[in-house]
């Protein structure tokens, strides 16, 4: 059904796509490290100066940019983009009928690759459940630890993008310090860009616009980048 849809190309804009190195030679949402559809590729203990993180005065959400300046997009089409010829199974298949010419410049086709998402996970769901069916059962233990001083970094690839999270511990167990980002803080600067495009493009192929067109249209990329601003917002609360 998807297939039969003509996603529209006035969105279609030069985009740079960042998404983790999956861990080993196949379609995951694990990685080891951080890349780009430039062919860059930064550890992710050095996510702080790969990332720039930055405000802007008519949001409350912090905006992010590689540290060359450039936005870029997370998420579903990031992840086909860079790592597409790790797929298989029904998952490939649904690839190729819904990218026939790989994946392109343009947001509203998110929606078909995280269509292409769910397939691969209800595959990979099988195929999980198919190991843990072979496992004897047993009761788990909880890991003995003792508190210690410490830093940890991690991203894990969630449904709208890279998460990246970061925590200091001190000698007392007690985080001291924390840093999250967002998959939706990474795509706003992309996504506001994407929605001045697309009222631009309107403007200049329409001599006379249609107000409901361009709210349509809004709505159409916003939709695409699926973004959570509950979660991108920091708030400060004053006692």
């Amino acid at each position: 059904l998807a297939a039969t849809i003509d996603v529209p190309t006035w969105a279609a804009q030069p985009t740079l796509y960042v998404a983790l190195r999956p861990y080993e030679e196949a379609f995951r949402f694990r990685g080891v490290s951080i890349c780009t559809s430039n062919a860059e590729e930064f550890n992710l203990d050095s996510y702080q100066e790969t990332i720039q993180e930055f405000t802007v005065e008519h949001s409350h959400a912090k905006h992010s940019a590689l540290a060359s300046g450039e936005t870029y997009m997370v998420g579903s089409l990031a992840r086909l983009r860079l790592w597409n010829q790790y797929l298989g199974g029904q998952t490939k298949t649904a690839f190729d009928i819904l990218f026939p010419e790989g994946v392109k410049d343009n947001i509203l086709m998110n929606n078909w690759a995280q269509l292409v998402e769910l397939v691969h996970c209800v595959e990979r769901g099988i195929e999980i459940c198919d190991v843990l069916m072979t496992q004897p059962e047993a009761a788990s233990e909880m890991v003995d630890y003792e508190v210690s001083a410490g830093r940890g970094i991690g991203a894990i690839e969630v449904p709208r993008g890279t998460l990246f999270h970061d925590y200091e511990i001190n000698d007392d167990g007690l985080v001291v310090a924390a840093n999250v980002i967002t998959p939706t803080a990474q795509n706003l600067a992309n996504t506001e860009r994407d929605l001045r495009m697309a009222v631009e493009t309107m403007l200049a192929s329409t001599p006379v616009p249609d107000d409901d067109q361009i709210k349509l249209q809004l709505e159409m990329v916003a939709r695409a980048y699926d973004p959570c601003i509950s979660c991108s917002v920091h708030v400060i609360r004053e006692d």
